[in-house]
């Protein structure tokens, strides 16, 4: 039995998506200067991005925001200061684009929130059935399927099989973004230092590998935990199949 139950995992999981998404379109300094991502990058050996303004260029966001001192101005290279000068803050389409990223990762949220509306399910719905009759309260275990549970079942398994797509598709794609980021833009494995690919250099960094090892991480440990709740369904079936043989053994006696 998994600690914590498919459906309770995605809402929470939804839920921080929006709060995520929300940051982005209104303050997406304040993601983007998490202590997180910084530790995160630098124990990995991944480059900073460049879209990220220097520390210190913000005053109400990010890590300086609860300091009443004036931060250290940042250190610059003057080799490079004069080709790539340090940034002072996001560019109108680096906001616009990170707004977009927001308003699909609340699409993508509310998505999984209907989604996983069937997979909010009890192992005692499946094998007994509740009567009440004035004051009292009885259950008794399920002899013949109903339509209606047949029905909830069938959704139940589709459902199921559904999310275990979805999580191979991320777990999947994100382990090739995190491996390609890992060993092309690490300093561990020499890669290039250079600005020249702008739009590789958006997608290539400490942010974007941190989104993707965390998608990676969690949908992953769903996957883990929607098989292990499909076979406990799958088990209450076939306990369901032999009750029922039993039964017609019964009957023909």
């Amino acid at each position: 039995m998994p600690l914590l139950p498919s459906h309770t995992l995605i809402v929470t999981t939804s839920l921080a998506l929006l709060t995520l998404s929300t940051l982005l379109i209104i303050s997406p300094t304040t993601i983007l200067s998490s202590n997180t991502i910084a530790i995160l990058g630098s124990s990995m050996h991944i480059r900073q991005a460049s879209f990220i303004p220097a520390p210190g260029s913000y005053t109400n966001t990010g890590a300086f925001a609860a300091s009443n001192r004036i931060p250290p101005p940042p250190k610059i290279n003057p080799l490079t200061s004069l080709t790539h000068p340090p940034k002072t803050t996001l560019t109108t389409p680096e906001r616009e684009l990170l707004a977009l990223l927001g308003f699909i990762l609340a699409l993508a949220s509310l998505t999984q929130l209907i989604l996983a509306t069937p997979l909010r399910y009890s192992k005692s719905s499946l094998t007994t059935t509740t009567t009440t009759t004035q004051n009292t309260t009885t259950s008794k275990p399920i002899r013949k399927p109903t339509s209606a549970l047949a029905e909830q079942i069938h959704t139940l398994l589709t459902t199921q099989t559904l999310f275990q797509t979805l999580c191979t598709i991320h777990v999947l794609l994100t382990a090739v973004l995190v491996a390609a980021i890992y060993l092309l833009k690490s300093d561990r494995y020499g890669g290039s230092n250079d600005r020249t690919n702008e739009g590789w250099d958006y997608l290539a960094n400490d942010v974007v590998f941190a989104a993707a090892l965390s998608d990676m991480l969690f949908w992953g440990y769903l996957y883990t935990v929607v098989a292990e709740e499909r076979r406990e369904v799958l088990g209450v079936l076939e306990r369901r199949r032999v009750m029922d043989e039993e039964d017609e053994r019964d009957e023909r006696r």
